[in-house]
């Protein structure tokens, strides 16, 4: 009976998956339609001239979505910004199957099996029909969809919560799990909350609810020790700041010999503050050039200023700067590059 019940968990597994790829697929088709085909101002551009050189950000530093972005600017079609643009497109629809998935098994779970009644849909079609409505109104929302077709952390975010929620509600075995695939279940939510946190600090939010859903954790004593270590392991993705701080020469720019700018101390309390995105706000608000040697201690600030992005315009770096071509930008359109501005004295 038990062996009949996992093969019904592993058919309706199979279906479920089926659905939520179809759903995924014709969300992803309507935000590549609507992708922004080049560089954006704000945020995404910063995303955008980060991530094919791998340079530090803003905090809190969002390394896994830079190294990511990294891996889609290697695609050999349209521009780089094209390219990280598309990262969000994926992202997003990701997250739109998932959600599907998670709407599919909650309402299905709580379906009477005796509620097939002639002359009306099925459980199974209106399940199918109510999942598929939740998933696209979140997909075709106008925030979700604006952050899917531009170069912005939240579209994995996202992915990583609807992909929490869906494991910790329904762990990819079914509900009849034997004590080893138990094990390699909570080592994969463990891999996958790291990875979330090493990402968006957000998911902290979720941590209490995810903790809800999981007590009374089953099997998490046989498996403790190693899905400590999957949870910790990614979290040392934020080494990529200080390891990638010769790759940001934004970081600390030196004027002349009676002005440098430091955006981010290579320290390791100036590193931990920079990850944790503590005190920013404040030394943002102080910048200026004087005294001499001054501390932004937020790569943005004075990325801003370099890129000459249409953002932060009160911000006094740009009066102390004038316009140049970037040659490290040559995968970017020429228009792009007119724009792009490095902090010099006037």
């Amino acid at each position: 009976a038990q062996r009949n019940d996992q093969r019904a968990d592993q058919a309706a597994l199979k279906y479920t998956g089926r659905l939520a790829a179809a759903i995924a697929l014709a969300a992803l088709v309507v935000y590549l339609l609507t992708l922004a085909p080049d560089m954006l101002p704000g945020d995404s551009g910063e995303f955008q001239f980060a991530a094919p050189g791998l340079r530090i950000v803003h905090p809190t530093g969002y390394p896994l979505y830079l190294l990511l972005g990294k891996l889609f600017t290697l695609f050999p079609f349209g521009t780089v910004a094209f390219r990280v643009n598309l990262l969000s497109a994926v992202c997003a629809a990701m997250a739109i199957g998932f959600t599907f998935a998670l709407c599919w098994f909650v309402i299905m779970a709580s379906a009477e099996p005796a509620s097939e009644i002639p002359g009306r849909l099925s459980a199974t079609t209106t399940g199918v029909m109510a999942a598929a409505t939740a998933a696209f109104l979140l997909a075709f929302s106008p925030i979700f969809w604006a952050q899917a077709t531009e170069a912005e952390v939240y579209s994995l975010n996202a992915l990583f919560v609807a992909a929490l929620l869906l494991l910790a509600l329904y762990p990819s075995g079914g509900t009849h799990l034997s004590p080893e695939r138990r094990k390699r279940e909570w080592v994969l939510f463990a891999a996958l909350l790291g990875l979330s946190l090493a990402h968006h600090r957000s998911i902290v939010l979720l941590m209490p609810a995810l903790g809800i859903l999981l007590y009374p954790f089953a099997g998490l004593r046989r498996a403790w020790p190693v899905a400590a270590l999957a949870l910790i392991v990614p979290l040392f993705l934020y080494l990529y700041a200080p390891l990638r701080y010769d790759a940001s020469p934004y970081v600390q720019l030196r004027l002349d010999d009676a002005h440098v700018i430091t955006s981010l101390a290579n320290t390791p309390e100036a590193m931990l503050a920079h990850a944790l995105g503590v005190g920013c706000h404040e030394r943002q608000q102080r910048v200026g050039l004087e005294p001499q040697h001054v501390r932004v201690e937020n790569p943005s600030v004075v990325e801003s200023g370099c890129l000459g992005l249409p953002c932060e315009r009160d911000n006094p770096l740009h009066r102390h700067i004038r316009l140049y071509r970037d040659p490290e930008l040559h995968a970017f359109p020429t228009s792009t590059r007119e724009y792009v501005r490095a902090a010099s004295l006037a």
